[in-house]
């Protein structure tokens, strides 16, 4: 049995981001539809949009932190294989440049 590793962690997790967005979304969507408390016409496609965006985005925006976290966390321990240490650092960027994208679209600098 495999040992539990935190850079495995944070590879699954930064993995996860965009179907974490998708379920959250989806959920969300069909409770604000299936409720309908501002009785908005929820036969179009865009009924409650902001909502869902909104839970959407900070659920992926959630993991992505807790991903970029363990990756930081994960580059201290025993791991001293070059390519685990080079897949560890291409992960935190990648997840870096998301986190700051969707924080600079969330909150646009005028």
């Amino acid at each position: 049995m495999k040992r539990f590793s935190l850079g495995n962690t944070a590879i699954y997790i930064s993995a996860s981001i965009i179907p974490c967005m998708f379920f959250v979304g989806s959920a969300v969507g069909q409770i604000y539809k299936h409720y309908n408390t501002a009785n908005v016409d929820i036969h179009h496609g865009l009924a409650y949009l902001r909502e869902i965006l909104l839970y959407s985005f900070t659920a992926g925006l959630i993991t992505m932190i807790v991903g970029f976290y363990l990756s930081l966390r994960s580059l201290g321990s025993a791991e001293r294989d070059k390519g685990v240490i080079a897949l560890k650092l291409i992960v935190i960027q990648i997840v870096l440049f998301v986190i700051l994208g969707i924080i600079r679209t969330i909150y646009p600098t005028t």
